[in-house]
């Protein structure tokens, strides 16, 4: 049976176009990286006082959640969902941190329905807390794995497995990402160096930065179309060829640099802060 590490590099293959997103291996060849040897990030960062136990339960609850944090307005213009002082993921994140201190599911449900894509969302946080058990097996699992030193892309498959309209994507973006953060706060709070074999999180701010870097060109068609807000569709030629393209070119600076492809994927993510508001691509999904 094919690995799931092996799946998500050859639908990457397979959806790289370069007539549409190419790769410009001179900019890799030249690119300066900070030290990224640490590994994960920490991200037990938003609830210090909570327990991996429960940091586990509440960034998988959030993974699932991670699509759309930009979203189109009737008026067609591009905004980032709001909570207290904080926007974008970070927003969604407090809200479920808050919910939990609060009244737990019910209460997640009611600042849900503050947000665009109210019934999307809901549709995914019914999945997840239609057995809580669940959550608390899923997310053991990967703590149990993370603390023997070692996390995978197949964790993120079980995942998929287990909470298909949550997770399920060929790239498995959410997923991975779940399993990068349980991963990130065994490694932080506990002290164990976890090593992984994910691969990058194909989303829109990801592939932003790398041609930000000149390590993606987008072709005039497509660049045309992200900066005139123009919605990208899912699953078409385009849309695939930016998340192949995400994939194989963070790949590669993995090869250049011998760091890990999920240390680079949160690098790169993380630079967003610095590059200001340059266009995303927009697409209508519920997988990033």
């Amino acid at each position: 049976m094919m690995k799931c590490r092996e799946s998500i590099i050859i639908r990457a293959q397979k959806d790289f176009n370069p007539n549409i997103v190419s790769l410009n291996t001179d900019a890799i060849a030249t690119l300066t990286l900070p030290d990224l040897s640490h590994g994960f990030d920490d991200f037990s960062y938003i609830a210090p006082d909570w327990s991996v136990e429960e940091l586990a339960t509440l960034w998988l609850v959030f993974s699932a959640q991670a699509f759309q944090f930009k979203h189109k307005e009737k008026h067609g213009g591009l905004s980032k969902i709001h909570y207290l002082d904080s926007t974008g993921s970070n927003a969604v994140l407090k809200m479920i941190r808050d919910s939990h201190s609060e009244g737990g599911f019910q209460q997640m449900r009611a600042l849900f329905r503050t947000l665009p894509l109210y019934k999307e969302r809901e549709f995914i946080l019914n999945e997840m807390y239609s057995d809580e058990s669940r959550i608390q097996l899923a997310s053991l699992g990967i703590i149990s794995s993370a603390r023997k030193g070692w996390v995978s892309c197949d964790h993120a498959k079980q995942l998929a497995d287990m909470f298909p309209k949550s997770f399920s994507d060929p790239y498995l973006k959410k997923a991975q990402l779940a399993v990068s953060a349980i991963a990130g706060c065994v490694q932080h709070r506990e002290g164990v160096i976890v090593k992984d074999n994910l691969t990058a999180f194909a989303d829109y701010e990801v592939p932003r930065v790398l041609r930000h870097f000149g390590i993606l060109t987008y072709s005039p068609a497509l660049l045309a179309k992200i900066e005139s807000e123009v919605q990208i569709e899912k699953g078409s030629v385009e849309e695939r060829a930016l998340r192949g393209a995400t994939i194989l070119a963070i790949e590669m600076i993995a090869a250049q640099f011998g760091h890990s492809a999920s240390a680079l994927d949160n690098y790169f993510w993380g630079a967003q802060k610095e590059i200001g508001e340059t266009p995303v691509h927009f697409t209508d999904t519920t997988c990033y």
